[in-house]
């Protein structure tokens, strides 16, 4: 969740200083008009070299918003452009979310980067051939609102604000990351800012919006490098950091599924990454300060810190238990029948496999480096695969 959030939490932070901290704006304001084009080059990199297409489709969305209204075409005032741009944008960054990433240089990302450009161009085509007839629809008062309310947009400006915000909160919830995270707060500033921008000017506001994409793109840098897609495991190098910041007393369990080939050739790949799936849950889920990672294959680790071999073996055969207890549960696919049956039959059968982990642990000595701990950690579970599977051994055991 953190690293889902991680991406809004300083242009938040940086927004709320600048709005109700006077101090702040008078020390950031020689600084201030650099920040927009430094949020697009800065952020705009990073998404070309790591070919990520979303994030930059909505720096460009920003910009085109900027320059737009700093250069609005002939005939038209920023205040007339004002109602469709707080439409268009966070209708942008909406689609954006809902879409699945494509890349930037594909031929997917250069199809949506000319769909943005054709529907962004013909809004605003529409808007200087007939200003007044788009203004008036824009500006439409379906149900008399209380004089207290306030000044508030046009009722159908609000209206596509709130099915907006709807579906962007279901897509959030339903598929949350840095990068939609950061999405949704693209658009909900963009569009604040188009409406009230307070002490701060509309440049600023777009530069907060953008600031958000740029960070996500290294979050999600981080989350590739260093986690595991298929688990949510940290993976094998956020393994090889950990050991090498503990200088004291551990220990390591290397904990392999057993006869994970066979689930593979005999039911698929898609099996196969359920299994792991389940068995990497477990894992994550054991006690005694045990911290679980994806070590390759069908292969994890257990890192105990601060815990000798015999506080740690307790734990181990506990996670082992789990897994064994949990097993697997099969639908058969065979099962399926291909047209709906014209009486209804037997229930689908389902088939439980039975899922173990051999387990070797082996606990630091004195002088030891982390890979020759983790070698023995291996020595113990070849042990352990050849007593039979479905066991844990420990250095020193025969």
């Amino acid at each position: 969740m953190l690293g889902t959030l991680l991406p809004v939490i300083l242009p938040l932070v940086l927004l709320l200083a600048l709005l109700f901290w006077p101090a702040a704006r008078v020390l950031a304001a020689p600084y201030l008009p650099l920040l927009p084009p430094l949020v697009l080059a800065g952020g705009f990199f990073p998404a070309w070299r790591f070919n990520r297409g979303r994030p930059a489709l909505a720096l460009l969305l920003l910009a085109a918003t900027g320059l737009v209204l700093t250069f609005p075409p002939a005939g038209l005032a920023p205040e007339q452009l004002r109602p469709l741009l707080s439409l268009l944008l966070p209708a942008g960054m909406v689609l954006l979310l809902l879409l699945p990433e494509r890349g930037f240089f594909s031929l997917s990302g250069l199809l949506r980067a000319g769909l943005f450009s054709l529907l962004w161009a013909g809004a605003l085509f529409c808007l200087w051939r007939q200003p007044e007839k788009i203004l008036a629809l824009l500006q439409t008062e379906w149900v008399q609102l209380p004089a207290g309310l306030g000044p508030l947009p046009a009722q159908p400006i609000l209206l596509g604000w709130l099915l907006l915000m709807v579906a962007a909160l279901f897509w959030l919830w339903r598929c949350p990351g840095p990068i939609e995270a950061a999405l949704f707060w693209t658009a909900l500033t963009g569009t604040v800012g188009l409406y009230w921008t307070g002490p701060l000017d509309m440049g600023t506001w777009l530069g907060l919006a953008g600031l958000a994409p740029c960070l996500a793109i290294i979050e999600m840098t981080h989350g590739l490098a260093f986690h595991d897609e298929l688990t949510g495991l940290p993976g094998r190098r956020a393994l090889n950091e950990a050991l090498n910041r503990l200088a004291g007393r551990y220990t390591v369990a290397m904990v392999d599924i057993d006869h994970f080939k066979g689930f593979n050739d005999r039911y698929g790949h898609d099996v196969g990454d359920q299994v792991l799936k389940m068995v990497g849950s477990r894992l994550a889920r054991v006690d005694g300060g045990g911290k679980a990672y994806r070590y390759g294959g069908e292969e994890f680790t257990l890192l105990f810190a601060g815990k000798s071999v015999d506080a740690a073996m307790p734990f181990v055969e506990q996670v082992r238990i789990e897994v064994e207890q949990a097993g697997f549960v099969l639908r058969r696919r065979l099962q399926r029948p291909r047209r709906k049956p014209r009486k209804p039959g037997k229930r689908m059968e389902q088939k439980r496999l039975s899922v173990t982990v051999s387990i070797g642990v082996a606990e630091r000595g004195k002088g030891e480096s982390p890979d020759e701990v983790v070698k023995r950690a291996d020595q113990a579970l070849y042990r352990a695969k050849q007593g039979g599977r479905n066991r844990v051994c420990r250095q020193g055991m025969g």
